[in-house]
């Protein structure tokens, strides 16, 4: 689960650097990324020993 992190990284130093449009796609990826992560691991049988 790093990506995330580096996305939002790469965003906000984009932000830094001044280009809004960079740091908009960049969250929108972060959100994707998101998105599919808990599509995955929500969808998927919970493995517990009882």
């Amino acid at each position: 689960m790093m990506l995330p992190f580096l996305t939002v990284l790469i965003a906000i130093w984009s932000l830094w650097k001044g280009r809004r449009r960079a740091v908009i796609g960049w969250w929108l990826a972060t959100l994707l990324i998101y998105i599919a992560w808990c599509a995955y691991h929500m969808t998927e049988v919970l493995g517990l020993s009882f």
